[in-house]
């Protein structure tokens, strides 16, 4: 094996990739962000959520909760309900999130 062929092997860490993901948003977490569409560079999941919780503040972070999970938000992830062990998982580019408050009914 050539040194180019060991550097390039997975032996190597290899570094995260940022993806842009297209972010909606829904009630009161639209009212905090002031926007109900965003877009945002992120590695994963937890990144999304401290990037939203660090460009909106207190009202976001409360929302999002303090555990690094997203608390009591329902998310998900191309249309499908993100299961929180997958959460480290990286992102790709155009990967669709939707972030809603909590609901109820009867």
């Amino acid at each position: 094996m050539g040194i180019a062929n060991y550097l390039s092997s997975e032996l190597l860490p290899q570094p995260f990739l940022m993806a842009r993901v297209s972010i909606s948003l829904f009630a009161s977490v639209r009212d905090v962000a002031g926007a109900s569409h965003l877009e945002m560079e992120v590695e994963d999941m937890h990144g999304l959520l401290r990037g939203l919780a660090e460009r909106f503040g207190e009202g976001m972070q409360a929302l999002i909760g303090s555990e690094g999970g997203a608390g009591d938000l329902v998310v998900l992830l191309n249309g499908m309900n993100l299961d929180l062990s997958a959460w480290a998982h990286p992102l790709t580019d155009g990967d669709e999130v939707s972030l809603f408050p909590p609901i109820s009914g009867g």
